[in-house]
């Protein structure tokens, strides 16, 4: 019998087992063990699986309350393999006030976990639950943006729920983001904090960037709402930008905080801004009234404001239907100056088509413009187009107001005895009329302002010696410019990125026979400048199409680019041996295309 009932426990015991593995997973309860006797019927809304998870999250973020429930979801990093630690976390809650009845951890990408409670109040309180790493102070997400995994709630007599922590008035998914911006803008201000919501730029190949804040105000949060990516790494993949941007007052005086749109590439380029400016830390009072625009002209170089006294003409007027005719509507007497009601209060240029408003955010979409007397002109690159975007600047200030700030630069010709030169003579000239001589005239003073302070000293005299001396070097020209498009799949559809790259005089100081070659079309450029490309019968495999130009001066005349080689998806050159063979030789020196492609052009020769 002994053996019997051994054999027959040991029998059941390898079934049981060997049953277990066809048992499917998901037929087990969601509910942890230690949980079974808290348990409740839970309603249909609560998340049962991964995907669900994923979408309660997005739909409703951190906090949900619904059939006097309330459920509270955590995002969790995690590790994506076991060679790497995995983070730790420590879930919190104010004990007594509400019971636990369901907690789950799901996993929504490689690196990401959602960990979800649902809570039943049994009592009257206040309530907490936060998530906290003993490894660190402060918890961030991927972007860097500070976490705040901590909500807290309030519990009534008749053990009603309500959320009463920063999250229940401002957004933490992207859905409840929408509906924020929709209704509150960039610039709000909700209870004694300044909010900035943050969507996608309408800039390609930008991004957000605190320009400024003052140093009686400080950032306590930033988060993102963006809708996650599920299986693709909980904060990867093509997403679009929704952030939000928390500042609170730490001592008296008037308050200024910026978020600027800048290029990814050159984040001094600045597109377009949006600030908060109040002149006290109480943000009932704004700085600027409703449609002032504040007028900053500061200098290019420099970044300096430009010295505006009563006799600077400078004016800002208003554009008319006729070419080139405008109409006077304030001087600029002082610098910055204050145009009352120059632009109309606006809604939000992301806005529906019915609510949009003007939001000025290049000077194309302005109806105005600033006129500056001729000493002065808009910032030129190396080829002489004008710098529209390096000219000016226009930030949307409490969403009401603008402030917008023109950089100019001085027109230093040097040319102070007015004939139209600048050479010795005019530093001689000068330099008589600071000692004193009583037949010196400066026939035009602001040629030599070099410090730009209204003001001709000994200062000015010394960088005018030293312009002097570099206008009469030969000036370096850049010899190749590569323009390189570049096209990428992103959730808006195909977008085309562009890299320029120059390539100077120096960088081909060993390069004897590229100098020799670039000089000799250089000097022979009428022959190659109607000459039309050759398409040649291959192609490139790539996904863009590189340009490359040749730089040429002719005498007296600014410099000028011509198309010697086009590469990727079509390739053509100019139909002449100098230049095939010159861009031969960029390609096997590595300065254009691959270096594996050199055969492919030799033979197209």
């Amino acid at each position: 019998m002994r053996i019997s009932r051994i054999f027959t426990a040991f029998t059941t015991a390898v079934l049981l087992l060997f049953c277990s593995c066809k048992i499917p997973a998901d037929t087990f309860p969601t509910v942890h063990a230690e949980e079974v006797s808290d348990s409740i019927e839970l309603p249909e809304w609560v998340p049962q699986s991964d995907h669900a998870a994923y979408q309660f999250f997005t739909l409703h973020g951190g906090t949900y309350i619904q059939d006097n429930l309330l459920c509270v979801t955590f995002c969790k990093s995690c590790s994506p393999n076991d060679s790497i630690p995995k983070a730790e976390y420590i879930v919190s809650v104010t004990e007594g006030v509400m019971k636990k009845v369901f907690h789950e951890q799901y996993r929504i990408s490689s690196n990401m976990d959602i960990e979800i409670f649902v809570y039943k109040p049994v009592s009257a309180g206040s309530f907490k639950t936060s998530l906290t790493s003993p490894s660190a102070d402060t918890l961030t997400d991927f972007d860097g943006n500070i976490y705040i995994p901590s909500y807290d709630f309030f519990v009534d007599d008749m053990l009603n729920i309500t959320e009463t922590d920063l999250y229940a008035k401002l957004p933490d998914c992207i859905t409840e983001f929408e509906e924020f911006y929709k209704e509150h803008d960039t610039v709000s201000v909700i209870d004694d904090k300044i909010v900035f919501c943050l969507p996608n730029p309408t800039n390609m190949f930008s991004k957000w960037q605190e320009g400024y804040c003052s140093e009686n105000i400080r950032q306590t949060a930033k988060w993102s709402c963006s809708k996650k990516t599920e299986f693709a790494g909980f904060f990867g993949g093509p997403r679009s930008m929704a952030d939000i941007a928390v500042y609170e007052a730490v001592s008296e005086g008037p308050v200024y905080v910026r978020w600027d749109v800048v290029d990814i590439y050159h984040p001094d380029d600045i597109y377009y801004g949006f600030a908060a400016a109040y002149q006290d830390t109480s943000f009932k009072t704004p700085a600027l009234s409703k449609g002032d625009a504040r007028i900053k002209i500061t200098d290019y170089e420099t970044g300096e404001p430009v010295i505006i006294d009563e006799d600077t003409d400078f004016s800002i007027n208003r554009k008319t239907s006729v070419i080139n005719k405008s109409t006077l509507i304030s001087p600029i007497s002082s610098n910055p100056c204050v145009i009352p009601d120059l632009c109309k209060p606006v809604k939000g240029f992301q806005s529906d088509e019915s609510e949009k408003g003007t939001i000025p955010l290049i000077a194309d979409a302005l109806d105005f413009n600033l006129v500056i007397p001729d000493e002065y002109e808009i910032p030129k690159d190396e080829f002489g187009v004008e710098q529209k975007n390096a000219y000016m600047t226009i930030t949307v200030v409490n969403g009401e107001a603008y402030d917008i700030e023109y950089r100019i630069a001085a027109k230093l010709s040097g040319d102070v005895n007015g004939d139209s030169e600048f050479n010795t003579a005019d530093l001689v000239t000068l330099q008589k009329w600071l000692l004193g001589k009583s037949d010196t005239v400066l026939k035009n003073w602001k040629a030599a302002d070099y410090c730009n302070d209204n003001v001709i000293d000994s200062f000015d005299l010394c960088l005018m010696r030293k312009a002097l001396i570099i206008a009469q070097q030969e000036p370096p020209i850049t010899l190749f410019v590569l323009d390189q498009s570049r096209t990428y799949n992103t959730e808006k559809g195909v977008e085309e990125r562009r890299i320029i790259t120059c390539l100077e005089n120096t960088d081909f100081e060993e390069k004897e026979d590229i100098l020799s070659l670039t000089q000799k079309i250089s000097d022979n450029i009428d022959k190659y400048e109607n000459m039309k490309l050759k398409q040649l019968d291959f192609s490139i495999a790539d996904y863009g199409e590189d340009v490359l130009y040749l730089v040429y001066r002719k005498p007296d005349q600014e410099p000028d680019r011509m198309v010697i080689c086009t590469y990727g998806e079509s390739c053509s050159w100019l139909d002449d041996k100098d230049v095939q063979e010159l861009v031969i030789l960029l390609i096997e020196n590595g300065y254009f295309a691959a270096e594996s492609d050199t055969l492919a052009y030799k033979e197209a020769q």
